[in-house]
This record gives C-alpha cells, sequence and structure tokens, in this order.
C-alpha cells in the first residue's frame, strides 16, 4: 500500500491527476531530456560564399557605371563607344529574358526600355539646368548616399519582386551624374546606361541566376576583373580598396556569420517543447506548414 502511495506522489509531467505538489513543481529528472541546438540548421560556407556573388556583381555594376561617368566627364571615351556599350548590353538583356523569362514580361520589359530611351533622348538637353546652383560637392555626397541607398535596398532574392526603392535611388543618381556632363548626347547615353543596369538588368540576371547558375558567376567574376582592371589603371589605391572589399564579401563575411551562427545562437529543446505529431494524418499537415523542423 506505502509502495504504491510513493509512486503515486513519484513526479510525472501529467497535470490532469491531484498531487501533493504544485503544477509548476518540477524535479531533477525533467532536464534530462534537454538538448542544445538539436534542430538549428547549419549553414554550410561554400553556399554562403555562393550566394554572397549577387552583392558582388551589384557593387561592381555600381563601380563600373561610376568609371563610365568619369571618363565621359573628361571626354576620355568618346559617346559613340558608350552608345556601343548600351546597345551591347540591350541585346544582351533581350537574349536573356526571350529565354528564360516570360514572354509577356519580357515584351514589356523591352516597350518601356524603348519609349524610355525616346524620353531620356528629349530631356537630355536640359538636364544641366537641373543642377546649376548646387555645388559640386553637395552633388557628389548625394550621389554616393543615393548609389549606398541604392545597393542596401536592392532585393538579393532570387525571386523577381518590385524595388521601387533601389530603383529609384539608382535613377536618381544617375540623373545627377547626368547633369554634370559636358555635352547633352552624354548624359542621353548615362542615364540610358543607368537605367539598363539598375531598371532592367535585375529580372533578367536572376533569372539567369536560377536557370544558368555557371554563367551568373561567369560573368560576375569577369565584372570583378573589368572593375579591379579599371580601378587599377585610375589609381592603385582604389584598386587594393576595392579587392579588400569584395575579398571581405565573399569570403571573410560569410565565415564571420557562419562563426557567429555556431556560437552566439544558442537553442534548447525539452519536454517543455510543444508536441509534434510523428505518426498521423496530422504529422503530414505539420511538415507541409513547416512546423516540424
Amino acid at each position: 500500500m506505502g509502495r504504491k502511495k510513493a509512486k503515486e506522489n513519484t513526479w510525472r509531467r501529467v497535470l490532469w491527476k491531484q498531487r501533493d505538489y504544485d503544477d509548476s513543481y518540477v524535479d531533477e529528472t525533467f532536464m534530462k531530456d534537454l538538448k542544445m541546438n538539436f534542430y538549428r540548421s547549419r549553414l554550410g560556407y561554400f553556399v554562403l560564399v555562393k550566394e554572397s556573388s549577387c552583392i558582388t556583381q551589384q557593387l561592381s555594376l555600381v563601380i563600373l557605371y561610376m568609371i563610365c561617368f568619369f571618363d565621359a566627364m573628361e571626354e576620355a571615351v568618346d559617346p559613340f563607344t558608350l552608345l556601343l556599350l548600351c546597345l551591347g548590353i540591350a541585346v544582351f538583356l533581350t537574349t536573356v529574358s526571350k529565354m528564360f523569362v516570360e514572354e509577356h514580361k519580357s515584351r514589356l520589359m523591352v516597350t518601356e526600355s524603348i519609349s524610355t530611351a525616346g524620353l531620356l533622348f528629349f530631356v537630355s538637353p536640359i538636364l544641366r539646368t537641373l543642377t546649376e546652383p548646387w555645388s559640386d560637392d553637395t552633388l557628389t555626397a548625394m550621389c554616393l548616399l543615393f548609389l549606398v541607398i541604392h545597393l542596401a535596398s536592392t532585393d538579393y532574392s532570387t525571386k523577381p519582386r518590385d524595388e521601387p526603392i533601389a530603383v529609384n535611388a539608382a535613377s536618381f543618381a544617375s540623373v545627377l551624374l547626368a547633369s554634370r556632363l559636358p555635352q547633352y548626347n552624354y548624359g542621353f547615353i548615362m542615364i540610358t546606361l543607368g537605367v539598363l543596369l539598375f531598371t532592367v538588368s535585375p529580372e533578367p540576371r536572376k533569372a539567369l541566376r536560377t536557370k544558368v547558375p555557371e554563367a551568373w558567376s561567369a560573368i560576375t567574376w569577369l565584372l570583378v576583373g573589368a572593375a579591379f582592371a579599371f580601378l587599377l589603371n585610375i589609381d592603385k589605391a582604389y584598386a587594393v580598396l576595392y579587392c579588400f572589399v569584395i575579398l571581405s564579401i565573399t569570403f571573410l563575411i560569410p565565415a564571420w556569420l557562419i562563426h557567429e551562427h555556431e556560437v552566439g545562437k544558442m537553442q534548447i529543446s525539452g519536454p517543455w517543447d510543444e508536441a509534434k505529431p510523428t505518426n498521423s494524418a496530422a504529422a503530414a499537415e505539420w511538415a507541409t506548414a513547416g512546423l516540424l523542423t
């Protein structure tokens, strides 16, 4: 009789029976099922390195666009060469869109690009009047600010989404830069180049990243190499700084992120967790909803 009473008074995680202790009481056996980081996902270093290429590519595009601007500012490159560059980019983006983007989106993209280019051709002669009262320092600071906003607000996922903040920031920076160019045809070409790189190209580049990741990686490192070569020709200090930033984004920051994820994030699991079905029809529903991970 005493043994039965002692067995009944043994602590168990059962709240519907009357016990001699409070409902909040637990004994030392409660913690034996404690598990540390049992369900935590693991981050792969090379996966993060590969995913960081989208940031590397976007940064390289901004750098190359600025290099084109400074060459146009000093008239180191003729407008016809820049126009050929715009045409080549437009042909490439149109080809990628026709191959990997939905047909109606591709047709809409081409139509909007042509209409935007025509509009810019007619308004480019008045661009210089927009920022005449502004000093060069003010304009430079505003351009840098909006390009940083563009890089920070760009959607780096593979899903096609609207990016109004990133597009508007890059477009405004392009207009500000074009307003300082010596000839209106330079301004027209530079704004057209900005539209192609920052407004038209995101969706085709995302499609290429999803469908042909090898081509995406090749284009990324081609852009990195081109930006490094041009910066090296301008100033070795800029080239070294750019190389350091690219290496940090691509290799150092993923390693730091994994370290922080492993050391800084702690996840505990135990008998206090919500019960999860494992062998019933409800288990399939929970798995579909992502509740079993």
